[in-house]
């Protein structure tokens, strides 16, 4: 498991969009999560809204020109209505991940 069973288990948390977003993905710095493990993936698929961690803990957000591929552990996929709503949320703003029970 890459990640600690309370990293998966937090409900929310505030994160704040940086100046490196762009149109492949939006990376967000806040609270770092851990992994448990170094190193990175095989490649794996990507979809529109996935979240991968590298290993510096913040979040990357894939948007609409996302690779098909990547290697960094994925933790989780956006709701496609979020990920529209956080295409357009300008550079240093502040908002709130929370976790979608399904």
């Amino acid at each position: 498991a890459w990640f600690d069973p309370e990293v998966l288990s937090a409900d929310r948390a505030r994160w704040t969009v940086t100046a490196q977003s762009d149109r492949v993905a939006v990376r967000l710095s806040g609270h770092a999560v851990p992994r448990r493990l170094a190193g990175e993936v095989p490649s794996l698929a990507l979809v529109r809204g996935a979240v991968q961690v590298p290993p510096s803990g913040e979040l990357i957000v894939m948007l609409a020109d996302h690779p098909t591929t990547g290697g960094y552990p994925v933790i989780g996929v956006m709701n496609p209505d979020d990920v529209d709503r956080l295409a357009q949320t300008p550079t240093g703003s502040s908002i709130v991940v929370a976790r979608q029970r399904t």
